[in-house]
């Protein structure tokens, strides 16, 4: 399993053994309020795992990934975290 994190998104994606992609996006709603999505399946060539021209995607630690919109989210760079 390997790890990755989309600052652009706000998103971390898992990516299993099989090529597969996982990702937990965190958004704000109409009450401005942020909220985390279930996980979901990505599509194959999905830009929120690959990145496009514009940013990277770039891999993060697992223990990220399981603590991601529960203590931490991303800021306006990849380095850039804030706590929720």
């Amino acid at each position: 399993m390997t790890y990755f994190g989309n600052y652009v998104e706000n998103a971390v994606i898992r990516e299993d053994n099989n090529g597969v992609c996982w990702a937990k996006l965190w958004s704000f709603g109409y009450n401005k309020k942020g909220e985390l999505s279930a996980e979901y399946q990505l599509g194959e060539n999905s830009d929120m795992r690959y990145g496009t021209i514009e940013y990277e995607v770039h891999e993060i630690t697992k223990e990220d990934y399981d603590t991601f919109g529960e203590t931490w989210i991303f800021g306006s760079t990849f380095q850039d975290r804030i706590t929720v």
